[in-house]
């Protein structure tokens, strides 16, 4: 009713006020009668800098809290998707980093397989887990790396497919 849009209203500015984003995230098909993504756009949009994302499937989900985390952090410089075979070495490109950032995130994801992450420096150093200021971390279905103070340039970025039980992901 009524009283639930003020409160909410309410609620919104509180959270502007302190400085918090309200992200929303709708899980499914918004066409559903079980999902109103008007009402989810406008909780995000009420606190100013929240955002609304859509999300159809498990994978959707995750990657849509990825990039809630890396935009949190900063300007996401890298955004891509695609498919990767068991063996597979497949290059991304290069990010370029600027001088004095203070941290950079690589995340990778998939759902069913282990891809690592292939990560050189602007000197041509492949970072790995004795490189300086570096966590470097890959699991079943998530690579992650965080460069503390990295250095300023272009970083090369690729992924190997390690496991990929179905022949690709």
């Amino acid at each position: 009713g009524l009283g639930d849009v003020y409160k909410r209203q309410g609620l919104a500015r509180t959270a502007r006020d302190s400085g918090i984003c309200i992200n929303t995230i709708g899980l499914g098909l918004p066409s559903t009668d079980s999902m109103n993504a008007d009402l989810l756009r406008q909780i995000a949009a009420e606190t100013g800098c929240g955002s609304y994302y859509d999300a159809q499937n498990a994978t959707e989900l995750i990657n849509t809290f990825i990039e809630i985390r890396h935009t949190s952090l900063g300007e996401i410089l890298l955004d891509t998707q695609g498919q990767i075979s068991q063996d597979e070495r497949v290059d991304l490109g290069k990010v370029a980093v600027e001088q004095n950032q203070e941290i950079v995130l690589f995340t990778l994801n998939t759902l069913d397989s282990q891809v690592n992450l292939e990560v050189t420096d602007p000197v041509g150093t492949l970072v790995n887990a004795s490189y300086p200021n570096a966590v470097l971390s890959n699991a079943a279905s998530l690579a992650s790396l965080v460069v503390n103070e990295p250095l300023a340039g272009d970083w090369d970025v690729k992924i190997v497919g390690i496991d990929v039980p179905a022949g690709q992901t």
